[in-house]
């Protein structure tokens, strides 16, 4: 499998000053020092971007995703698809509707808790809850719903 390769990117509005990368950092585009980010009460990472003097707080997942995911559908959410909010690699985030994220949100607490049932089925103590698409999730939630009775 090809390693993915860090590419940067200007920040709109902020152009000069910070850049952001495909692999979640944020950077001073003069200095090309990476800011440390911080967690909001979400569980969410932030960086604080300065300028005229002024702290703009941002979340770092809808830097990388304005970067580099395209919006065709003016979606106004950004999901990161391994259900890890501090996982900002563009390759792990989409574009979605608040009711699609809300609802991926729910599968993925649900999915957490049937993980001891898949691995006694399946007997995998290594098994891991990953997904390509709400139509894979939407079959194994059928599937889990069926072994839960």
């Amino acid at each position: 499998m090809p390693r993915e390769i860090e590419r940067w990117r200007s920040i709109d509005g902020f152009e000069g000053l910070y850049e952001v990368s495909s692999f979640g950092q944020v950077r001073n585009a003069r200095t090309k020092k990476i800011l440390k980010p911080y967690e909001n009460e979400k569980g969410y990472l932030k960086v604080g971007l300065y300028k005229n003097g002024k702290d703009h707080k941002k979340r770092v997942n809808r830097l990388v995703a304005r970067a580099f995911i395209e919006n065709p559908y003016e979606l106004p959410d950004v999901d990161h698809l391994n259900g890890n909010n501090q996982d900002n690699r563009a390759s792990n985030l989409q574009w979605t509707d608040h009711r699609t994220n809300n609802r991926l949100k729910k599968i993925r607490i649900d999915i957490t808790n049937y993980i001891p049932v898949l691995m006694s089925l399946f007997g995998n103590p290594e098994m891991k809850a990953e997904w390509e698409s709400l139509k894979d999730v939407e079959k194994l939630e059928l599937i889990l719903k069926a072994t839960k009775r």
